[in-house]
């Protein structure tokens, strides 16, 4: 510009840093356009930092294999470390582990919930196999809370699950439910559905029910 003094830049390094390292090598290059010369961009990103076994600091309760299994969710608005504490901190009861039940114990596993407790009466079947995923043919006969626990454990093993293999009526709905932070009802059994919401209701638990038959669904 006509009538303005201009001076060099100062060379100091500025190190960007992204997750894979592809969005801070483009920002280098716009820096160094810019005039600072001393930009450089971490190859391979933090990610490939951690990958490489190299020192790093994360604050109590999350270690660096949990940021990068948490990544996408640590990243969503209003949620962060704190929500993955709660979550790793929450005690939640999946009654029934079906068409519904299995993917819901596959996202709270998934998730991080630290605690889940899989309560279901019923066993493995083949036809159960083309909805619910978690689920092979070599859990065919097996209890289904059995079947899913092991499932759950392989997909995140760092959260503690219990299964219960019983039908959860008005006799023992109390003492199942007990302690649990929320508890999912994912059963088209109505009886049972009564009896966990009159067990929640004393208990002051939140419960949530939902239900699928054919193409429909409620919540």
């Amino acid at each position: 510009v006509t009538g303005v003094q201009t001076c060099a830049l100062p060379i100091y390094p500025v190190l960007v840093v992204c997750d894979i390292g592809r969005r801070s090598a483009l920002v280098t290059d716009q820096l160094r356009a810019a005039g600072y010369e001393g930009a450089v961009s971490l190859d391979g990103g933090i990610e490939g930092w951690i990958a490489a076994g190299l020192e790093t600091v994360a604050p109590e309760g999350l270690s660096a294999s949990d940021y990068v299994r948490y990544d996408r969710q640590l990243k969503l608005p209003n949620f962060g470390m704190a929500g993955q504490q709660a979550l790793r901190d929450a005690r939640v009861a999946v009654v029934g582990v079906g068409g519904l039940g299995a993917p819901v114990l596959a996202y709270l596993a998934g998730a991080g919930v630290g605690h889940l407790t899989i309560i279901d009466s019923d066993l493995v079947e083949t036809s159960n196999l083309h909805r619910q995923p978690i689920y092979s043919m070599s859990d065919v006969g097996r209890p289904k809370p059995e079947a899913a626990a092991s499932y759950a454990a392989a997909l995140n093993p760092t959260i503690e699950v219990d299964q219960i293999t019983s039908h959860i009526d008005e006799g023992n709905a109390h003492d199942l439910l007990s302690g649990h932070d929320v508890v999912i009802t994912c059963t088209d059994n109505f009886a049972t559905a009564h009896a966990i919401n009159r067990a929640t209701v004393d208990l002051g638990i939140p419960m949530v029910f939902a239900s699928v038959y054919r193409s429909e669904g409620q919540f």
